[in-house]
């Protein structure tokens, strides 16, 4: 779901809320029109083959960015995606030859000092992703791109404004030490990468005097054949982007986060949940932004954590696939059935897929589609007077039955069925 579409569903709550003193939805509404016009900018860099376009589609929806799998780099030039409010800049690779890096170093080091065209007193680029490949020991063009273009152009601030994150995890010591059943690093691949962030940390610090606190992680692939590769502490670099991004542009990242890959990526690698983490990030940011200074009055009650503070808060955090299960329209027609969140049709749904949909050739392009479309139709029948029927009718026409044919192992039948609602749906 858009971030402004969010922002709409909020400010409807907030028009009709009778507890609300006039003047401050006068304010609050003025908030929220205000960020729907921030627009985040990324700027991707990194060596050639180190995975920037894999990176792109493991945290912003796939196939956003073509991956080049061939035997060319498959960016030439710095390419630009949007993909609502948030902006996109991939750069070429580096390391292919010194006139070709003198050249992309002048790209970058322009593009740093671009002034944004809403606002000439900040910078355009709100954070630098320096991607470095981790398959390698050779980390000159890294260090070179690091110490010598990105931070000497950074303004102020600088450590606010870069995150390194080490690609191709599976990888670091030539494929040994990767569990490839349970898709994460043994103990001693661990080990050998968490000494790889203190010396890229140590080595930073020691020619810039910039802290940085890199990850490492390992963004998967689709490969030519369709199998689409694991991604493994993907949403530990989401967290981290959010955590580095300015407060009133958090929810631009949040909205586009790829739910799929949030969801199925491994373990991090440490005990901290973060799709959580991002979660309360995003809903406290967003939330604080609307809000802004005190509510005046009789609505002095209602600050953060009162009960508009809670409205603002479950809009983000019910509109965001990466936060929640993220089967929107059965969730929805559950709950509109007295349903529980556990109960066995949901579950049923979610272990198809998970364990065969997931696996199918078309399985991971249908899951993605699913969580683009799939939160406007559930807002869109939330909307209809006879809302209560339309669920009614969703699960005796398709729930129902796709429950059934999962029983009787038709599994293939299931998804036709299912399609068939989304497909449906988005036409009501």
């Amino acid at each position: 779901m858009h971030s402004n579409d969010i922002l709409k569903r909020i400010a409807s709550q907030i028009e009709t809320n009778p507890d609300l003193a006039d003047e401050d939805k006068i304010q609050l509404l003025k908030n929220i029109r205000h960020l729907s016009e921030e627009r985040m900018n990324i700027l991707v860099t990194g060596g050639t083959g180190c995975g920037k376009s894999s990176t792109i589609n493991a945290l912003f929806n796939a196939d956003r960015a073509k991956v080049g799998t061939g035997a060319s780099p498959e960016t030439q030039r710095v390419a630009r995606y949007e993909l609502d409010n948030l902006v996109i800049w991939d750069t070429p690779g580096f390391g292919d030859g010194k006139v070709e890096d003198e050249n992309h170093k002048r790209n970058i080091i322009r593009k740093l000092h671009e002034p944004d065209p809403k606002n000439p007193n900040r910078l355009l680029i709100d954070l630098v992703l320096v991607i470095i490949d981790g398959s390698t020991r050779d980390l000159g063009t890294a260090f070179d791109l690091i110490n010598n273009v990105i931070i000497p152009n950074l303004g102020e601030k600088k450590e606010e404004r870069i995150l390194i994150a080490i690609n191709q995890a599976d990888a670091a010591m030539k494929g040994y030490g990767w569990d490839r059943q349970n898709h994460k690093p043994t103990p001693e691949l661990t080990k050998f990468l968490e000494e790889k962030v203190e010396d890229v940390k140590n080595r930073i610090f020691k020619s810039t005097g910039v802290k940085v606190d890199p990850i490492y992680y390992s963004a998967g692939f689709t490969d030519p054949g369709g199998k689409q590769e694991t991604s493994y502490n993907i949403s530990k670099l989401l967290y981290y982007i959010i955590e580095k991004s300015p407060a009133e542009k958090r929810l631009v990242i949040g909205s586009q986060a790829n739910a799929y890959r949030m969801k199925t990526s491994t373990q991090n690698d440490d005990e901290r949940n973060y799709r959580e983490a991002a979660e309360r990030e995003v809903e406290e940011s967003t939330t604080s932004s609307i809000l802004g200074t005190a509510l005046s009055g009789a609505s002095i009650g209602y600050k953060f954590g009162g009960p508009i503070g809670g409205v603002i808060g479950g809009v983000v955090g019910g509109a965001i696939g990466f936060f929640k299960s993220a089967c929107y329209i059965t969730t929805a027609t559950c709950r509109a059935n007295a349903l529980p969140d556990d109960c066995y049709e949901l579950q049923t749904l979610r272990n198809y897929r998970d364990t065969w949909l997931v696996n199918q050739p078309d399985g991971p392009y249908l899951i993605n589609r699913y969580y683009d479309t799939a939160p406007q139709i559930v807002d869109k029948i939330d909307q209809r007077p006879d809302s209560e029927s339309v669920y009614k009718m969703i699960k005796a026409e398709y729930i129902d039955p796709c429950v059934s044919l999962i029983e009787q192992h038709n599994y293939e039948t299931c998804k036709q069925k299912y399609m068939e609602m989304v497909n449906a749906l988005s036409k009501m």
